[in-house]
């Protein structure tokens, strides 16, 4: 029995696998737009900033739950950009998910309302995966490597711009 029970479990994964490596994402370049306001007129800093980020998008239930699952690398520039058919309560783990990634959730009116960091998976096997839930609902997510939206200075209240 316990042969069987186990042979059954790998077929399933290897099912969700095969269903997985078949979903094709869209790519597209995304914004992040940062407006600085100066502090006196001397201040070079002033303007609209904007930081380029190359991602796939999930856009259906299929994709959403793909995400960025069994990948070992993502380039230093790139992400996922989650679209929601509607704004609330986001949650996201990282079951099968072997990079360390940064997570900006973004409001309907395209804000940042929350950056958290999630640490990978270290196999197939964990159960119970590092999880983040957005603080503010968000109709958007946008997935990058560990570090990246602090390395950009991307902060809430900034601008997600994409068309």
């Amino acid at each position: 029995m316990r042969v069987s029970l186990s042979l059954l479990c790998l077929v399933f994964f290897l099912q969700q696998l095969v269903k997985a490596n078949s979903l094709v994402f869209e790519k597209r370049e995304v914004y992040f737009v940062r407006i600085n306001v100066p502090s006196n007129k001397s201040d070079k800093r002033s303007g609209v900033n904007k930081v380029k980020l190359k991602v796939e998008v999930a856009d259906t239930p299929d994709k959403h739950a793909r995400g960025l699952m069994f990948r070992n690398h993502l380039g230093e520039n790139e992400g996922m950009l989650f679209i929601f058919p509607t704004e609330e309560t986001r949650n996201f783990w990282m079951k099968n998910t072997f990079v360390p990634l940064s997570i900006a959730f973004v409001s309907a009116d395209f804000k940042v309302v929350d950056i958290q960091d999630m640490q990978p998976s270290s196999s197939i096997m964990v159960v119970f995966p590092s999880t983040a839930e957005s603080k503010h609902p968000a109709k958007f997510a946008v997935e990058a490597n560990l570090g990246w939206f602090n390395k950009n200075k991307i902060q809430i209240g900034d601008v997600l711009d994409f068309k």
